[in-house]
C-alpha cells in the first residue's frame, strides 16, 4: 500500500462487502500495510462480519510476492470507542418571522 489521499473503497473491495461499508465509503493507506474505510452513510459493517478485497491486487511491497488471489478480514469491535459529540450550530435568539438555519 501507499499513503495519500482517499479513494472509493469499491477500488479494493469485492462488492458484497463495500455494501457493508455504506454509499460513498472511501479508503486510505494509514501505512504501507493499513487499509482503512471511511464508512458512508447507511454502512452495516459490524464485528463479527467478514469482509474481502478484490483479488489480484495486494502483493508485498518488494515486488517479489505473487498477486494474492484471496484476502478476507473479520472485523472486531475497537478496543476503545469514542462517544459520539454532537454540536449545534445556530442563533441564540431568533423572532418568529426570522428564518433559520440549524446545522448539526
Amino acid at each position: 500500500g501507499t499513503t495519500g489521499g482517499t479513494f472509493p473503497c469499491s477500488a479494493f473491495f469485492s462488492p458484497e462487502s463495500e455494501a457493508l461499508l455504506g454509499r460513498w465509503s472511501e479508503c486510505f493507506w494509514s501505512s504501507p500495510f493499513s487499509l482503512e474505510a471511511l464508512l458512508g452513510p447507511g454502512a452495516l459493517l459490524t464485528p463479527g462480519d467478514k469482509v474481502s478485497l478484490l483479488p489480484y491486487l495486494l502483493r508485498s511491497e518488494n515486488g517479489v510476492s505473487d498477486y494474492s488471489s484471496v484476502v478476507q478480514s473479520l472485523v472486531t469491535a475497537p478496543v476503545a470507542v469514542d462517544p459520539p459529540v454532537f454540536t449545534v450550530v445556530a442563533p441564540a435568539t431568533v423572532g418568529e418571522c426570522d428564518a433559520v438555519k440549524v446545522r448539526a
